[in-house]
């Protein structure tokens, strides 16, 4: 069972959207292939030539890439150099690396892209709602939208669930997922919380003492209720749907008749000191993308995120949400709430 999973991580690693023309093209005889970079040292190995079964013919051009020729023709000095030309910005972006092809350019809203060859727009397809906010933004670049479990390149949607199954065991090796299956362990506010209990365990307080005593309802309500009278003062305690959102559902309870009796629930002790901004809470995201679990290989984004809630941090009103969250969802729905274009002031940062 392990090497199974381990099979279908490594065919859905990589899950970022970034997609290169050699997978786009993957089974044609046009697939791009050189490196449009002024590396002189090549790779060591030539890249694999990839096919499809059913396909006609070669699936890749490959020349001697030790000798630093172009391994296709198809990408002959069509990404050599990035140059916007009336604002429109190239369809494509050189790699970094000899012999790695270019990928597509993903673009905001208010930019302008130059339009890829038809043969290329084809095969551009994602599988997911088209009211995903991915599918408006890799439509910009000229993906469509597909039902076809076999057709699409991109897969956009929710962590593997038992229903999905099939979409997992069914992937091609050049398709991508934007989650690794059994995310869940993440994302989940009750099974992060149960992970962090057991390697707290295993390793120590000095390890993995850096988050606040959790409880999962209705299985720890015991312990619960033990840590609960065990506390003189900052008796004060944030009930959290296990895996929704945007502060979706999140109460900050000081009552212990406000405690769910069955329903299932995450309960963290407030934090009584929590690190301030201006006078108000913050919180600090570090993103990082995954390329792979089998072996381990994380990338961690030099750019983060600091969220501020929009009022001044009080315990006198604990029913203001404004006050004790930071969530964009919240905050934003009130008047106070800015952000600078330049992202040096206001609630994001």
């Amino acid at each position: 069972m392990e090497s199974a999973l381990v099979k279908m991580t490594r065919s859905i690693m990589d899950c970022c959207i970034c997609v290169t023309v050699i997978l786009l093209l993957a089974n044609s005889a046009n697939v791009s292939g050189e490196s449009p970079t002024t590396h002189s040292a090549p790779l060591n190995e030539c890249p694999v030539k990839l096919h499809i079964d059913g396909e006609q013919g070669p699936s890749a051009r490959i020349s001697d890439c030790s000798s630093g020729k172009p391994v296709s023709l198809f990408t002959e000095g069509i990404a050599e150099e990035i140059e916007v030309k009336d604002n429109v910005l190239p369809a494509l972006t050189p790699s970094l690396f000899s012999n790695v092809p270019p990928t597509i350019n993903f673009v905001r809203p208010d930019q302008k892209v130059e339009e890829l060859p038809q043969t290329i727009r084809d095969r551009l397809k994602y599988y997911a709602s088209p009211s995903s906010p991915i599918a408006f933004y890799v439509s910009l670049s000229g993906f469509t939208q597909t039902q076809d479990v076999w057709e699409y390149i991109v897969f956009y949607g929710l962590p593997y669930q038992i229903n999905m199954a099939r979409d997992y065991l069914s992937v091609l090796p050049h398709q991508k997922f934007n989650h690794i299956p059994d995310s869940w362990a993440l994302g989940c506010k009750d099974q992060l919380g149960r992970n962090l209990q057991r390697f707290k365990a295993k390793y120590g307080e000095e390890d993995y003492g850096i988050f606040p005593e959790t409880f999962v309802l209705p299985e720890d309500k015991v312990a619960l209720k033990r840590a609960w009278n065990s506390s003189d003062k900052h008796r004060t305690w944030l009930l959290k749907p296990p895996c929704a959102f945007g502060g979706r559902g999140i109460e900050v309870v000081q009552d212990w008749k406000k405690v769910p009796k069955k329903e299932h629930t995450v309960v963290q002790r407030y934090i009584s000191n929590p690190l301030l901004v201006n006078g108000s809470k913050i919180d600090l995201r570090v993103y990082v993308h995954v390329t792979s679990i089998n072996p381990l290989r994380i990338y961690v984004n030099p750019e983060g995120l600091v969220r501020i809630s929009v009022e001044k941090y009080t315990m006198k009103d604990i029913n203001n949400r404004a006050i004790h969250l930071t969530n964009k969802d919240i905050n934003d729905k009130n008047s106070l709430y800015y952000v600078d274009e330049q992202l040096a002031e206001g609630n994001r940062r």
